[in-house]
């Protein structure tokens, strides 16, 4: 008996995002530190290059393409 993983794209999914985060580490000196903790909101509005990850915490999948194609797989 083998097992097989398989793995293959779905080419749309149909749902809900509920909520998400972005996160990550900023390297600042004192003086923005400083400007930072007086409004973080603010901060970090006004410098939209701050590259912060974006993390979906929850979703409901409504529905996805049950077309099956270009399917990769491996032995275990």
């Amino acid at each position: 008996m083998k097992k097989v993983f398989v793995d293959y794209p779905v080419n749309w999914i149909a749902g809900h995002l509920r909520y998400g985060h972005r996160e990550g580490t900023i390297e600042m000196t004192d003086e923005q530190f400083e400007e930072f903790k007086q409004n973080p909101e603010k901060w970090l509005s006004d410098r939209e290059d701050i590259d912060l990850e974006l993390l979906v915490d929850d979703w409901e999948i409504n529905g996805y393409d049950s077309e099956i194609e270009d399917v990769r797989w491996e032995v275990k």
